[in-house]
């Protein structure tokens, strides 16, 4: 039997660093674990390094309970469960690392009302969300335009 660890190393530029940007992207779960299923491999790939998990392997399913599920070598499953720790608590309603996320945190909007630091921070997230979301107002609008171009032209 292969070990998993040779299959999802731990390296830099390797499955850690591609777990945090599928975590980043949204296609990794932040969710808790709501149930885990061990069993031999199938032959599916794992949901984070997206080699096949192997009949003479272990595949960890584990179903979150936001109501996805994902298949892990036991590698990669620790390494997800490292990478999630270390992203903190979910914010609600935020949506990815972003200033806009802060607006959505009960907590910092509480201690922005007491706490001037906190309130100048708070106003700073504000000013550049509104710059990020002009830029991205400005890249859909240039992205329509050549969508719209190339429609026209085929």
């Amino acid at each position: 039997m292969k070990p998993a660890a040779a299959i999802a190393s731990d390296t830099p530029g390797g499955i850690r660093s591609v777990i945090r940007s599928k975590l980043a992207a949204g296609t990794l779960s932040l969710d808790r674990v709501g149930k885990v299923w061990v069993r031999l491999g199938k032959g599916d790939a794992c949901s984070a390094c997206e080699q096949p998990i192997n009949t003479g392997q272990t595949e960890h399913e584990i179903d979150g309970l936001g109501g996805a599920t994902f298949v892990f070598h036991r590698n990669c499953l620790d390494l997800w469960q490292s990478e999630v720790t270390k992203c903190g608590p979910e914010i609600g309603g935020g949506s990815a690392a972003s200033p806009w996320t802060v607006f959505f945190d009960v907590r910092i909007a509480r201690r922005a009302a007491r706490d001037r630091a906190m309130h100048q921070a708070l106003l700073a997230a504000s000013a550049e969300s509104c710059a990020m979301a002009a830029t991205t107002r400005a890249r859909s609008a240039r992205t329509r335009a050549r969508t719209t171009k190339l429609l026209r032209t085929a």
